[in-house]
């Protein structure tokens, strides 16, 4: 974004604006400090005599605090000059707004701006999907005299996960109030040579989402109303956290302990993937009967006996996602196929919001809408939300609960547990570490195609064998996956030699894998025919119409071609002008 009446040394300084970072509530203060919000609260025009540098800093900062959803809010240069001056430094930020230059045209498909674009759209995808009822909810429409879903967290969610363009058009739109803006004024936002259609392309994208509205009389756009209120809300830094507008909880008096709530989090995950690949576990690690269904619909597993079970090739797949993506994979499921048609909308803000709360804070159950409270059950069973039990009063968000809706950085699933050493005798040295939970899930991967034979307390050997990968193979799993899943647990040294795996392994699984394919069988015909005439006009239509002609001999007048094509080839015989004193017949 750039800003009009802003001078050089201004932009430069907005350019170098580093994002606050997500950890720290009050970093957005730590950017601006207190004498220069004091001086645009106070004093707009003192903005224009220091040279344009401290609005250009309010103004990189307030954009960075919304597009990151763990960022401080703008509340927090409010609270620098206390409550009561918060409205006037607000519509002093809106004013600023308003200045901005045309954006340059690259199209509304540009890339999402939170930390990462992969979760970001897929999350995105999953709020695309819902009707105007659930999108109402979501961004806090109340409606049949229920309370609503959704809030300024959500409404903020969706704003930072959206393109920059209709990032622009959205936070333009919220500084022209409730009558918004000509579209003929607003087309003038996006420059370029493809500006009007990139602009078009944008608000379609933006009513799709119904994030905004066009008046056919007036021809004006506007926000949504509920939308439009929410996200000022979160401009305004209204509240410090989600679902605290309720009256104050009583002590915490079995409030459990961050690394309690974190173990419980990989405990309760990691039975999810091990009963996906097969593990024997024992009645109080099952997961719940949701957890399992949902792997099941989502195509990971296939059915090979009644009630019987095993991963698929699309589930080995599912194995090397990032963590945050495999969790949406299930919410996903969730959302299409097991939720009421009539809860999504809350199922999904219940979902952003969980990436503005705090891990291992308790929150209260009285907070969320009648939908919510049945998927909390469901981020339960996941490893989202932990409650004591069914009847507790609170429930605290995990760390994967908090980093799925956008895919925090480091969730990588264990890749740095166990190093793999395959060598070119085919024997596989594991090193894993006891201790770590996420050990065992590598380990019952590795056994999928490779012989464990000796068990060390922090070393497994094992052996890649012909039936193993065989059994993969029969399963769906394809050599591809194998070698993909041993890359990214392989050992250091053998990952910094740029060969992870020896070359004759990976071929020799490609040769095993493929013995079943060598010969492929399909039914043909042997055709004779009674005269040369026929036999000739069968061999060219089998050659005009490309049919599976395999042989042919103008002696025996025959012709073998498939099943398939054996009615073409005798109604070309039977077509075939006879001879005088002659009678071509066509023989079986």
């Amino acid at each position: 974004m750039c800003f009009r009446r802003l001078d050089a040394d201004s932009l430069g300084r907005r350019r170098a604006s580093p994002r606050p970072p997500s950890t720290d509530n009050q970093s957005l203060a730590v950017a601006v400090d207190a004498s220069s919000a004091r001086a645009l609260a106070k004093r707009p025009r003192a903005v224009r005599a220091q040279g344009g540098q401290t609005r250009a800093r309010v103004l990189a900062c307030s954009v960075a605090c919304l597009l990151c959803p763990r960022s401080a809010s703008l509340g927090s240069l409010g609270q620098l000059d206390r409550a009561p001056r918060v409205p006037r430094f607000n519509r002093a930020v809106a004013r600023h707004c308003c200045w901005a230059p045309p954006v340059a045209s690259a199209g509304p498909s540009g890339g999402a701006t939170e930390p990462s674009a992969t979760m970001s759209g897929l999350s995105l995808a999953v709020v695309k999907r819902l009707d105007a009822a659930s999108l109402g909810r979501l961004y806090g429409e109340a409606g049949g005299g229920a309370a609503a879903a959704g809030n300024e967290w959500t409404c903020r969610a969706v704003f930072g996960m959206l393109p920059p363009l209709e990032q622009q058009i959205v936070l333009r739109l919220a500084c022209c109030g409730a009558e918004g803006a000509d579209v003929t004024l607003a087309r003038r936002w996006v420059a370029g040579a493809d500006g009007g259609g990139a602009f078009a392309n944008a608000v379609k994208a933006l009513e799709d989402l119904r994030v905004l509205e066009l008046d056919k009389e007036t021809r004006h756009l506007r926000l949504a109303a509920a939308f439009a209120t929410n996200l000022r809300r979160a401009l305004a830094g209204a509240t410090a956290e989600p679902w605290r507008a309720g009256p104050a909880m009583g002590p915490d008096k079995r409030r459990p302990t961050e690394d309690q709530v974190a173990q419980w989090m990989v405990w309760r995950w990691n039975n999810v993937l091990l009963w996906l690949i097969g593990d024997d576990l024992d009645e109080t690690a099952v997961p719940p009967e949701c957890a399992r269904a949902f792997l099941v619909g989502a195509g990971l597993m296939t059915e090979v006996a009644k009630d019987a079970f095993e991963i698929s090739g699309s589930g080995v797949d599912f194995l090397l996602k990032p963590r945050a993506e495999q969790v949406w994979t299930l919410v996903d499921e969730y959302l299409k196929s097991h939720a009421p048609k009539e809860d999504r909308g809350d199922v999904v803000a219940l979902v952003l919001t969980l990436a503005f709360a705090t891990p291992c804070e308790s929150y209260a159950v009285a907070e969320l809408s009648g939908p919510q409270t049945r998927a909390l059950e469901v981020l339960h069973a996941l490893g989202l939300a932990y409650r004591r039990n069914e009847k507790s009063s609170r429930f605290y968000p995990t760390p994967l609960g908090v980093a799925v809706a956008f895919g925090g950085r480091g969730d990588e699933p264990g890749a740095a547990d166990v190093s793999v050493l395959v060598q070119t005798n085919f024997q596989v040295l594991a090193y894993t570490d006891a201790s770590v939970a996420t050990s065992k899930l590598v380990l019952a991967t590795l056994h999928l195609f490779a012989e464990l034979q000796i068990r060390l307390p922090n070393l497994v050997v094992g052996t890649i064998t012909r039936d193993a990968v065989k059994r993969c193979v029969a399963r769906g799993i394809r050599v591809p996956q194998l070698v993909s899943f041993l890359e990214a647990h392989a050992h250091p040294l053998a990952r910094a030699s740029g060969r992870p795996l020896p070359p004759n392994v990976v071929d020799q699984m490609v040769l095993w894998a493929g013995e079943d394919k060598r010969v492929s069988f399909r039914p043909g015909v042997l055709v004779s025919f009674a005269s040369d005439r026929a036999f000739d006009a069968a061999t060219a239509a089998a050659h005009k119409q490309r049919c599976g002609l395999h042989w042919k001999s103008r002696a025996r007048r025959a012709l073998f071609v498939d099943a398939d094509d054996e009615a073409l080839v005798r109604k070309a015989a039977a077509d075939a002008p006879a001879k005088k004193r002659a009678r071509d017949a066509v023989l079986m």
